[in-house]
């Protein structure tokens, strides 16, 4: 399965591409992947995603099989980043498979999930408590930080570096479980490999 990544910004590359990868495992999907430079922003990962569609449309680049976006929320309303992949998909007639990773309110929020396996294997006794105003990021990447920090290890990155051991440690039913926004991605993602491994098994 050829994918291609849109993503906003490192702490999604950092957790995003893994996380589709080991539901593609579970799949038993292979993955060839592709993976666009962080955009910065949500209005230029939008843009961004955009030009690939046009590139597509246009023959510049070669179809994927699937698109998988990775964008915040931003506080913008419930499923507003996902209506906006959506138009821009229809402006440029592109119907292929396509998975929105929305995070509410930002992708930091994520690494939280399952808040055992963040602690045990960054050996985090306290969790710094969490933003209390929703929709400021920077609050959400001092949390990070600092939570990393506490447990004794460099965060050099801020933290989002250590995305893909959170994503193998995580139990994904207990971290869906308490995040509806992250369950929706583990959900689309799951339908969206499981459509190409029928369509695979259609055309054998």
């Amino acid at each position: 399965m050829r994918v291609v990544y849109v993503l906003e910004d490192a702490a999604h590359a950092q957790f995003v591409p893994p996380l589709f990868r080991r539901l593609a495992v579970n799949a038993s999907v292979d993955l060839t992947a592709r993976e666009l430079p962080p955009m910065g922003g949500a209005g230029r990962t939008i843009d961004g995603l955009r030009r690939l569609l046009r590139d597509i449309r246009t023959g510049v680049a070669e179809q994927p099989d699937a698109i998988v976006v990775g964008i915040d929320a931003d506080c913008s309303g419930r499923g507003e980043r996902s209506r906006q992949v959506v138009r821009a998909c229809q402006r440029e007639d592109y119907a292929g498979l396509v998975v929105v990773a929305e995070p509410e309110p930002h992708i930091e929020s994520w690494y939280f999930a399952d808040t055992a396996a963040f602690q045990r294997l960054l050996r985090v006794a306290d969790l710094p408590p969490a933003p209390s105003v929703r929709c400021r990021k920077d609050d959400y990447k001092y949390r990070l930080r600092e939570a990393v920090r506490s447990g004794g290890g460099p965060a050099p990155l801020g933290g989002v570096e250590y995305g893909p051991e959170i994503v193998e440690e995580m139990n994904i039913s207990h971290a869906t479980g308490r995040v509806r926004s992250l369950r929706r991605f583990v959900d689309d993602a799951r339908a969206c490999l499981a459509r190409y491994a029928a369509q695979g098994w259609e055309s054998a």
